[in-house]
Formats: structure tokens, C-alpha cells, sequence
């Protein structure tokens, strides 16, 4: 005679067989984000804006967060090489006790209190420093490694996405007037604002003057940094 407990035990190994496959199963179903994430390839600065993009969702960041460093590191030393020339800087900086600094990390904190303008001018740079999990002394060198990996990317891209917008309401007013003016009369609506954004540019991505002793401080040392 086969017991209770015979056919207890049969059922829940048949409900955990089931339960383990179906788990497996579901386990192999496709990400897209991840599948588009790495898919991104930096050819030119509007690739960077797709990726930079994405970060603007937190909740998307801290659930994508092991794809998006990897390729956030790709990007950001294809941007120094390709938008400024600079091809000797490593891209994994470390700070005095050889503790690595997540760039990934390191933006998102920033970017979250308002930007390295603000957070120089608010001096609390070793708020940035404990809530990335450094001793408060590694603020100096959070601040220069924003500076000297962060600062111009967050530019350009602010800079993109204002002329991205311009140049599309841009196009929007020249269409609506179409059926006053010839498709000509498009580029002088066009071109002073572009000039006027490459101006404000300018102005955005001139450091201070105590960010250029930051920066060329440490440019002097890098052999050693």
C-alpha cells in the first residue's frame, strides 16, 4: 500500500520539475534593451546621444546597469579620442589608494545634483564622494576625474539636444510658412540660431579657472595616475 506521504512527496517533485522548467524557460526569453544596448555602436556623437538618452531614466539604469557600464566606457573613450584628440588618458581612472572610479557611477551622481557646475559651486564634492562609497578626501580627485572625463560630454550633449530641438521647430515654422515663402527662405531661419548655440556652447564648455589647475595638475602626472 503506497502511503500519504509516497504520494505527497511524487507531487511536489512533479510541481517542482514543472515549476524549474517553466523558470528556465522563461529565463531565455530575449531582452531587447540589452539586445539594443549593446548593440550601439559610437560612429558619430548622435550614437552617444542614444546612450545618454537612456541614462536620463534612472529605474532603466539601475536595471540595465551592468550593459550600460560596459558601453558607457566604450563611448567614453571613443568620445576623448574622436571629439578631443586625447588618446594617452586610461579609461578606468583610480583614485590615490588604487580604488577604481565607475565613470557610469560617477555621471549619474553628478548628474543627479545638478551638474559639476553647480556641485563646485555648492562645494559638495565629498557628497558626491561618500554617495559613490569614497572616503570624503577622494573629493578632489572626483572632481577632476568629472572634469577631465565627464564635463565636456555632458556639453556636447546638452548642446546637441538644445540644437536638435531648435533646428526641428526651426523647420516646423519654415513649413507652416510655405505657402508664403519659397523653401529657400528655410536657411536664414536655420543658420543664426545655429551660430547663436555654437556660441552659447562656447561659453558652456569653458572651465573655470580653478578647473584648468585641476586639469592640467593632473595632466602633468598622468604617467603616474
Amino acid at each position: 500500500m503506497i502511503g500519504d506521504d509516497h504520494v505527497h512527496n511524487e507531487y511536489k517533485a512533479d510541481y517542482l520539475n514543472t515549476y524549474f522548467e517553466n523558470l528556465n524557460i522563461s529565463s531565455k526569453k530575449l531582452d531587447w534593451n540589452i539586445v539594443i544596448i549593446q548593440e550601439i555602436e559610437f560612429h558619430d556623437f548622435s550614437n552617444c546621444m542614444s546612450l545618454l538618452d537612456m541614462l536620463e531614466d534612472v529605474e532603466f539604469v539601475f536595471k540595465y546597469k551592468y550593459e550600460l557600464r560596459i558601453k558607457f566606457k566604450e563611448m567614453v573613450e571613443l568620445f576623448l579620442r574622436n571629439n578631443l584628440g586625447i588618446t594617452t588618458r586610461p579609461v578606468t581612472p583610480y583614485t590615490k589608494n588604487n580604488r577604481k572610479i565607475d565613470l557610469l557611477d560617477l555621471y549619474m551622481v553628478v548628474k543627479r545634483d545638478g551638474g559639476h557646475k553647480k556641485v563646485s559651486e555648492s562645494d559638495t564634492w565629498t557628497v558626491v564622494t561618500k554617495d559613490l562609497g569614497f572616503d570624503y578626501n577622494d573629493g578632489y580627485m572626483m572632481r577632476i576625474t568629472n572634469v577631465m572625463y565627464l564635463n565636456v560630454l555632458e556639453y556636447y550633449y546638452k548642446f546637441k539636444t538644445v540644437q536638435k530641438g531648435a533646428l526641428a521647430r526651426d523647420m516646423m515654422n519654415a513649413a507652416m510658412n510655405m505657402d508664403d515663402e519659397s523653401s529657400s527662405s528655410m536657411q536664414p531661419h536655420i543658420q543664426p540660431r545655429s551660430n547663436s548655440l555654437q556660441k552659447n556652447l562656447n561659453e558652456l564648455a569653458r572651465p573655470t579657472a580653478s578647473d584648468y589647475a585641476l586639469y592640467m595638475g593632473l595632466e602633468c602626472s598622468e604617467a603616474t595616475y
